[in-house]
């Protein structure tokens, strides 16, 4: 009897200890599945980031270089204008204006990128803080690159490309 009672007590403090044993390896293996959740998180939002960043990089340079090549042509057009005689200085001033308008739009570009970036940032720390905020800041510098990418293409077909019809419809009659 007084072995069933020793054994009972064993057997008692032993569950007691496998409990409380069972519980400190639970609260561990939840913080090691909550350590790899937010490392795998991280890994997924750094990659689409990366994606989404160097796909809209793409997009500036290409942007950015069509207008840089526009710009050439516009100029090797007055520069044989001028030769030609006719006083380009209008179209001169809007071209100059047009590039001021350009490196607006790729500098508040890169402002949106580096936006976009801080994002990544901000899920990736142990504590995130409000990645929100920062998500209504980039998408609010975007739509000012939108905007500001739209303003280039009106200006373009609004002023410049009418201000260069003209010159050189007056420059040919003024020719002939």
């Amino acid at each position: 009897m007084f072995q069933l009672l020793i054994a009972t007590i064993l057997t008692t403090a032993n569950i007691r200890v496998n409990q409380s044993v069972t519980a400190s390896r639970s609260t561990q293996i939840r913080q090691e599945t909550k350590s790899r959740v937010t490392e795998n998180r991280c890994d997924r939002v750094t990659q689409a980031v990366a994606d989404y960043r160097d796909k809209l990089e793409a997009t500036k340079d290409r942007r950015v270089n069509i207008h840089h090549g526009v710009i050439s042509r516009i100029r090797n057009l007055l520069a044989k204008l001028n030769d030609q005689g006719c006083d380009p200085s209008a179209v001169t001033a809007d071209l100059a204006t047009w590039e001021t308008m350009i490196t607006d739009y790729r500098s508040e570009f890169t402002k949106f990128l580096d936006g976009v970036h801080s994002i990544r940032l901000a899920v990736c720390q142990e504590e995130p803080g409000d990645h929100q905020a920062r998500l209504r800041e980039a998408r609010q510098q975007r739509l000012t690159a939108v905007s500001q990418r739209t303003d280039i293409t009106q200006f373009y077909h609004n002023t410049l490309k009418p201000h260069l019809r003209e010159l050189k419809t007056s420059c040919r009659n003024a020719t002939n």
